[in-house]
């Protein structure tokens, strides 16, 4: 935010804004930074409760919880990705967690099962990746590289694996599971070529990937890392991270709600009803089908690009502080206009060539905001 409160304060220098108004601009980043903390925290805290029905392995944490130096690292390296202690965000904006303890043994190990009685899978890890791909094959399959710390040699590094990590079926749901930080696990999952109930990511450190993917609701969310998937569809999506950036290509839901605290925001394809926001990133949105109602995207410090479907009638309400509007529909009905130095607002009406209408709500606070039509749209 540091940034955005000295381009407002040169606006007080040169004159473009008063005392009062620099004021009121500053008391809203200060209450967004504690609002960027206090998400960052909870995203925290969740992805470190163990989420109901899990059941984890206790022999390696228990041997580990003895070992005092071992718990002051997992402790610094908290501190240092997550910052409980003073600014936060900007202790983890750019960096990449690695968990590197010293040493290590890599392990490579796959699970297999063909045994597809269920409509719901979830994947979680601790430190590392995980990527979802369906395949023609009737059967699962997990594949895993992992490094593993702190192990003696090859074989106790395997034992150590096997011991932290869970793979099953039971009551229609395929649960793959690692929540052990010394390792870092890297989970390929290759599922049959359905459509499922619920597709659930889970990661405290690293990245999520998925493509092709069917199912009612797909949920992601990590701590500190990436999430990029490709050609996904349901009924529902929530997308969630709080440093890194979120990308949905091709993507096709009902409902399509991502957020994220620290990174940028891209999304494309058909929806109904699609709720982006970030604190500190800028969000693009490509919209293209003509039936979607509504698109409310939100950022602080970063720009906000619409681009809509070509026949559909749009009402618009743009909101910014510090930025600007660049609208290019041909031809608008502006209903109201604001263009307050510190303030500016447009709501406006374009009409379609089909009588179906979206309503967009757009607010940035130093970003600007554009709203284009896409002319490729079917």
């Amino acid at each position: 935010m540091q940034t955005e409160k000295k381009r407002i304060l040169e606006m007080v220098e040169g004159g473009k804004l008063t005392a009062s108004e620099a004021l009121i601009l500053l008391e809203q980043l200060d209450e967004t930074s504690k609002k960027e903390e206090e998400k960052q925290n909870s995203f925290l805290f969740e992805l470190e409760e163990e989420p109901a029905g899990n059941h984890k392995k206790k022999s390696f944490t228990e041997k580990l919880s003895k070992d005092e130096s071992f718990n002051q690292k997992v402790m610094v390296a908290k501190d240092k990705i997550f910052g409980f202690v003073d600014t936060a965000l900007n202790k983890i904006k750019d960096f990449d967690l690695d968990l590197n303890f010293g040493s290590y043994f890599e392990v490579a190990h796959v699970y297999q099962t063909n045994d597809l009685d269920f409509t719901e899978i979830s994947a979680e890890v601790s430190n590392g990746t995980i990527e979802i791909i369906p395949w023609a094959t009737k059967e699962v399959r997990v594949e895993c590289e992992a490094r593993i710390y702190r192990a003696k040699d090859e074989l106790e590094a395997r034992s150590l694996f096997q011991a932290e990590t869970s793979f099953g079926i039971k009551d229609g749901s395929m649960a793959f599971l690692n929540r052990q930080k010394s390792m870092k696990i890297a989970a390929r999952i290759l599922i049959p070529d359905h459509t499922y109930e619920q597709i659930a990511i889970r990661i405290f450190n690293g990245s999520a990937q998925g493509e092709n993917l069917k199912a009612r609701s797909i949920k992601a969310k990590t701590a500190n890392g990436k999430i990029h998937l490709v050609n996904i569809s349901g009924e529902e999506a929530e997308i969630d991270t709080a440093n890194g950036g979120i990308i949905l290509d091709q993507a096709s839901f009902q409902k399509l709600a991502a957020e994220t605290i620290n990174g940028p925001i891209s999304v494309s394809g058909a929806f109904h009803s699609i709720d982006v926001n970030s604190f500190n990133g800028e969000v693009k949105c490509l919209v293209e089908n003509e039936t979607c109602e509504r698109v409310r995207a939100k950022a602080v410090t970063g720009s906000i690009d619409l681009v809509l479907p070509d026949g559909a009638g749009i009402d618009a309400d743009l909101r910014t502080n510090l930025g600007g509007f660049n609208v290019n529909l041909g031809g608008i009905d502006v209903i109201e206009e604001k263009k307050d130095v510190a303030k500016k607002a447009l709501r406006f009406k374009a009409d379609g060539q089909k009588g179906e209408r979206v309503y967009i709500l757009a607010e940035t606070m130093s970003g600007s905001i554009s709203v284009l039509r896409n002319t490729h749209s079917e």
